[in-house]
């Protein structure tokens, strides 16, 4: 009898993997559909897949998933034409793309009770995932380069599911902070951008309430080129703590690192003589011009508080 109750709870686990990477095919869609609106050219073998692969995922829920799981899946629109893409597009990256992703930690959450409670090993599960969706990384990169979305986001957006392969559990690494600024001596605001998603910045203040520089100014100046005159940052406790920690403890980052199993680098340390605050080099720390950064995010880089 428990035989069979295994083989059942181990048929439900592996419905659903399927699922969940289902779902996770379905939010990478959107990131970069979502990057790259308005289109200046729609594809129109993508959104038949998308469509296609929606239908079938809502189906396997109804079928596999609890009442919880259903009640928590996300809304997702039902193809990539719609007249309302551009709206949509601005609720996933101002919130809704987090809670999608949220999502897949229910699901996964499941899968590991059900594991734990019936002794089973989740990892036999990721094999096959990659090939069953290959024709879809074809038609992301199609649509990536008839739309201009930069290269090395769209590799970081593609390989996210390989990432995970034999471990459903693996914390991740932070690739990149990009710092990014109106002049090369920025007097009032500096954009954060991890993993090159310079569609969503984090606005960060240069100076505090009494006229000081904030740790971010600090950061942006530890990052900026080697021994370049008045960037030079001396060694203290306290503000090597406020980068290394306080930064991520922002909401927009720490909601970020969760979402994504990352986990968090430390990014500054003491010098060999002791005397400034060098980087650690865990995670590539870049400052970078607004002009220099991809054409369609640009208005997102406006000040909005002059």
């Amino acid at each position: 009898m428990k035989k069979k109750s295994n083989k059942k709870e181990s048929d439900l686990i592996y419905h659903l993997f399927n699922l969940k990477t289902s779902y996770e095919k379905i939010f990478e869609i959107l990131d970069n559909v979502f990057t790259c609106v308005p289109l200046s050219r729609k594809n129109t073998d993508l959104n038949d897949r998308y469509t296609s692969l929606v239908e079938a995922t809502e189906i396997y829920l109804k079928k596999y998933g609890s009442k919880s799981l259903m009640q928590k899946a996300p809304r997702i629109p039902n193809n990539l034409l719609g007249k309302e893409m551009e709206r949509l597009g601005r609720e996933w990256q101002s919130g809704s793309r987090i809670k999608a992703y949220k999502f897949l930690g229910d699901i996964e959450e499941v899968m590991i009770n059900l594991g734990n409670k019936n002794h089973i090993s989740l990892s036999k599960y990721v094999v096959g995932a990659k090939e069953h969706f290959s024709d879809l990384k074809d038609l992301i990169r199609e649509f990536s380069n008839d739309n201009g979305l930069e290269k090395d986001k769209k590799a970081y957006l593609l390989t996210e599911a390989e990432k995970n392969q034999g471990n459903l559990s693996t914390f991740k690494t932070l690739e990149s902070i990009h710092l990014i600024t109106e002049s090369l001596e920025p007097t009032k605001v500096i954009f954060l951008v991890l993993n090159q998603l310079f569609d969503r910045p984090i606005r960060c203040a240069v100076k505090n309430n009494n006229g000081d520089d904030t740790y971010m100014k600090k950061l942006y100046n530890i990052s900026y080129i080697v021994n370049a005159p008045g960037k030079r940052v001396e060694y203290n406790k306290n503000l090597a703590d406020n980068i290394n920690n306080g930064l991520f403890r922002r909401k927009e980052i720490a909601d970020y690192m969760r979402t994504n199993k990352l986990k968090k680098p430390t990014l500054v340390q003491k010098s060999e003589n002791d005397e400034i605050l060098v980087l650690k080099g865990e995670v590539l720390l870049k400052t970078e011009l607004i002009k220099n950064i991809p054409s369609q995010c640009k208005n997102l880089y406006i000040d909005k508080t002059n």
